[in-house]
């Protein structure tokens, strides 16, 4: 825990697209990298049936019960920052997220923060039903998991403050997996997020991720 700094660059610029770079740093040294390419927009006419279907989701109202899949409300982590609620009547993890506070304090959140801030939640939803659906049974999980990277394609800025993520996760034997959302907002579709997971034998975690997990009474998956 030090305190960081961002450089940001243009890579490319064109008439049609930009592409930009961001590095997070600490004491010199990079820590994370993103990437993105921006389009140059222009308004242009596509008939409906070609505009993609998908199941319309409503935002939770405001005294819906949220999501506490993970029990430990008295722990300080990064999840006390969102309201999380599921969607009623869908076998699928499909959950709506909203920043309670901003994420950088003084600045308030942008459409990509929002989407971007929820879409790191796209592997752990499954995950999250399960430890719901039978907590005991998930403390005797064999593997662990986690995504080294997050991968956004949007077709318009999101509306409004809740972000709802349709999920999927595959995991194999091989030590690798994936995940996928499609990305919702309170007027419809607006991309899908992705993920690479790295897989491991749980025997194999560090005494660090075995700390954190003894303190949160349970594994992370």
């Amino acid at each position: 825990m030090e305190p960081v700094t961002t450089e940001c660059r243009t890579y490319r610029q064109s008439r049609s697209l930009d592409i930009v770079e961001a590095s997070l740093l600490c004491k010199g040294k990079e820590y994370a990298r993103a990437s993105a390419m921006r389009f140059v927009i222009n308004p242009v006419r596509v008939p409906e049936d070609f505009r993609g279907e998908a199941p319309r989701l409503m935002p939770p109202a405001s005294d819906e019960a949220q999501m506490n899949a993970l029990g430990v409300e008295d722990r300080e982590a990064f999840h006390h920052a969102l309201d999380i609620r599921p969607t009623p009547g869908f076998a699928l993890p499909v959950v709506w997220l909203r920043l309670r506070l901003p994420l950088v304090e003084g600045e308030e959140p942008s459409p990509l923060v929002r989407v971007a801030t929820a879409a790191d939640f796209t592997y752990s939803m499954p995950t999250m039903r399960k430890i719901m659906n039978d907590p005991e049974g998930f403390d005797h999980q064999d593997f662990v998991s986690i995504n080294p990277d997050t991968s956004l394609n949007l077709h318009r800025p999101m509306v409004g403050e809740w972000v709802g993520l349709d999920c999927r996760v595959f995991y194999s034997e091989q030590g690798a997996g994936s995940a996928s959302a499609q990305i919702h907002d309170e007027s419809g579709v607006i991309g899908h997020a992705s993920q690479s997971l790295l897989v491991r034998d749980a025997s194999q975690q560090t005494a660090i991720w075995k700390d954190s997990q003894s303190k949160a009474g349970g594994k992370a998956g």
